[in-house]
């Protein structure tokens, strides 16, 4: 747009030509504004959007300050006008966003036209214009002064005589009759558009309206489901008059046995309940509409299970939308569990009544305020008296109570009387014929209204065979103490027998390492000398020599072996904190010409810090990795490798006195020959060899010495293998023996 519409002059002919052009560009304008216009009305997805589009094209092409379009509410009952849109670069503050139309005076100019419900045009500083009320005439002069506006038009939106909105142009100069005619047609536009509009949005509003409505009912019903299944009663719908299942709760199913019953008659899915009758049940609560409601009948439902069941429940008929009948709601609970609680109850009572009978249980009943006290006969046969010869007094029943324990008895009923612990006593009494029996008696005191104690009631038990008894077992401590020092005595003489029995292993430990390893350290001498001396004279009887020689040297090899496994207890040192790591860098190091001429490994984990013998330590690492390395495949090097874990106190296998320790696993895996592990317990005990001497050096206590090494240090070992797959030795120590001290 170069050029804004001028269409109110008016001038003389010569001057009509120039004034064609401005008729033209605005006839121009209102073309384009009604397509503009027209693609807003159609091209927008919300009732503002449009209106928003309607009134910047009415801004745009009418070069209006201001544009506004009012609304009326959906409510028809309401005659107010609500401001929806407002374009234009001078906005205008409205005090309310809401305006009356209930009169001209309360609205203005906007209710005004809304009222009579024809367009007009106001110019504004001219005196021939509709009266404003004070407010709205200066603050309206007063705002058109700065915007320099001098005209207002307003239309009223109209669909089939009903009104829709207002609206509203200011502008800087009056509209031509054309421009003022033109946007009447597009006013009735914009209102079938809002009215378009407004029934989309209306329309979307109730289908969403509707949608959340289907979303509520199913949660509800979900909800409703839900509490159905989870009901803690057993619950159950049929349909028809067939009694089809057409829902029921776990309850229901667990207590039929099946959970295929849905859409079956209670005929095909529950048979046993229409052989006990309730068939006969359901349908008459179908034909009359009236419900049924039984109480504690019995019933056997599930036909895996031969116990009878009691119920509760309740056959309420259900009804369609005219009312008929169309199906059975069945409510029940298992009360099997009181009526049987009841029965036992009963049962329990007459027994309890023939156990008094036959156990001789009195009881009595004392009135407080007169003295009177009623025996059973029961209870004055624990008195050694016959029916009737209690004399019903206080006093007579003191008397024959023995001196000694009436004290005890006569506080302890006091004290139940002042609403301390109930009467709890037990006191000897003596018969008429002189002799005395055991009594425990008990009471609960009654208080009257006023909270005053006013009768005590109790039994009396004849007690006297536990009484007797408990006399017998404290005789009975008394010899069983007197047994236990005795067997302390003998206790004590066992440990000096053991311990001579460990000296003189000390002594054999003794005369092995020097009285009889001194001849075998001859024969070994003397062979040498005539092997030297002499070796050319025997000839063949060489191989003799070397043969007793070798002899000699394995029973050596013998002899310090049970050197060896004696002295794990003999020769033990004092516990020590051991760092297994340096242990066993060491083992590998003594075995370094072994390794070498083997060509084997051995690869070290982190092992732990414990509490242990380090002597002892090293003998069991050197005897399990110098197994490991001697028991390799042929023309296979060995490969060793060792590795350990902390095992919790509740891991690991059980050692007694050691539960609750923390333990370490030593793991020691290697790829040789391995073994049959039905031989697992043959290998650690001593001289069990699995292979021949000629194959394998050794003389079959290496294990043995290992094994009572870790029993030593409260541990386990085992063992698995599979020929030649090789071996693993499992070994569990307590970190620190005895004691739940950790050291990593």
């Amino acid at each position: 747009m170069t050029q804004t519409p001028d269409s109110y002059s008016q001038t003389a002919d010569g001057q009509q030509q120039v004034q064609e052009q401005p008729r033209i560009t605005e006839q121009e304008h209102l073309g384009m504004l009604s397509l503009e216009i027209s693609l807003a009305l159609n091209g927008k997805e919300t009732l503002y959007d449009m209106l928003t589009a309607c009134t910047e094209a009415l801004v745009h092409h009418l070069a209006a300050p201001l544009v506004r379009i009012w609304l009326r509410p959906a409510d028809e009952a309401n005659k107010d006008l609500e401001l929806l849109v407002s374009s234009g670069p001078a906005q205008l503050d409205a005090e309310q966003a809401r305006l009356s139309v209930r009169s001209m005076t309360e609205g203005g100019e906007t209710a005004s036209i809304a009222v009579q419900r024809q367009p007009h045009q106001l110019i504004l500083h001219t005196s021939d214009r509709a009266p404003l009320s004070q407010n709205q005439q200066s603050s309206l002069e007063e705002w058109a002064q700065q915007q320099d506006v001098t005209a207002f038009a307003g239309y009223p939106l109209l669909v089939r005589e009903q009104l829709v909105g207002v609206l509203e142009i200011f502008t800087h100069r009056p509209l031509s009759p054309i421009a003022f005619q033109a946007l009447s047609t597009v006013c009735n536009g914009v209102a079938m558009g809002i009215e378009r509009q407004q029934m989309l949005e209306e329309r979307t509003r109730l289908l969403q309206r509707e949608y959340r409505a289907h979303i509520e009912a199913d949660i509800a019903r979900q909800h409703l489901q839900d509490l159905f299944m989870q009901a803690p009663a057993i619950i159950s719908v049929l349909h028809g008059p067939q009694h089809i299942y057409e829902l029921a709760n776990p309850l229901y199913m667990q207590l039929v046995g099946r959970d295929d019953i849905i859409g079956k008659t209670v005929r095909e899915a529950s048979p046993e309940l229409v052989e006990q009758g309730y068939e006969t049940l359901l349908n008459q609560v179908y034909k009359t509409g009236e419900p049924f409601v039984g109480k504690e009948l019995p019933a056997k439902i599930n036909h895996y299970s031969s116990d009878k069941t009691y119920f509760n429940f309740v056959y309420q008929p259900t009804r369609n939308n005219v009312g008929e009948v169309d199906g059975i709601l069945i409510h029940a609970i298992d009360v099997t569990e009181q009526v049987l609680a009841r029965e036992k109850l009963k049962n329990n009572q007459e027994r309890l009544e023939l156990a008094q009978k036959s156990g001789h249980i009195g009881t009595f009943e004392w009135t407080l305020s007169t003295n009177q006290i009623m025996w059973t006969p029961e209870l004055e046969a624990l008195y050694g008296l016959p029916p009737g010869g209690f004399e019903g007094k206080y006093e007579n029943w003191a008397s024959r109570v023995h001196p000694d324990d009436l004290p005890a008895a006569e506080e302890s009923i006091q004290k139940a009387i002042a609403g301390g612990p109930p009467y709890d006593v037990e006191f000897r009494v003596t018969w008429p014929d002189g002799t005395q029996h055991w009594i425990q008696g008990k009471g609960n005191v009654d208080c009257n209204e006023q909270g005053q104690p006013w009768r005590m009631i109790g039994v009396n038990i004849d007690v006297t065979e536990r009484k007797v008894a408990e006399l017998q077992l404290i005789e009975l401590n008394s010899t069983l103490e007197a047994q236990v020092v005795q067997r302390t005595e003998d206790l004590n003489q066992t440990n000096l027998e053991l311990q001579r029995s460990n000296n003189e292993l000390q002594q054999f430990a003794y005369v092995a390492s020097h009285d009889l390893q001194e001849p075998l350290r001859k024969i070994q001498a003397f062979g040498n000398l005539l092997e030297e001396e002499y070796g050319e004279v025997v000839g063949e009887g060489r191989m003799y020599i070397e043969r007793m020689r070798n002899a000699a040297a394995r029973m050596r090899v013998l002899i310090d072996d049970l050197l060896a496994f004696s002295r794990v207890t003999t020769k033990a040192q004092p516990f020590m904190s051991v760092d297994l790591n340096a242990v066993a860098q060491q083992v590998v190091d003594d075995l370094g010409p072994r390794l070498e001429s083997t060509h084997g490994t051995i690869e070290l984990g982190k092992l732990p810090t414990l509490r242990a013998d380090p002597q002892q330590m090293y003998q069991m690492l050197q005897n399990l990795l110098g197994n490991a390395v001697k028991f390799h495949k042929a023309d296979i090097p060995p490969v060793v490798k060792v590795s350990s874990e902390i095992l919790p106190a509740s891991t690991g296998p059980d050692v007694e006195g050691i539960e609750s320790q923390v333990r370490c696993l030593l793991r020691i895996e290697d790829n040789g020959i391995g073994f049959d592990e039905k031989y697992t317990n043959r290998i650690f005990t001593v001289f069990q060899r699995l292979h021949g001497k000629d194959k394998y050096e050794g003389t079959g206590i290496g294990l043995a010495v290992v094994r009572k090494i870790v029993e030593r240090h409260g541990g386990t070992i085992v063992a698995s293998s599979s020929p030649s797959n090789g071996a693993t030795f499992l070994v569990t120590l307590p970190i620190y023996y005895g004691t739940k001290e950790i050291e990593v």
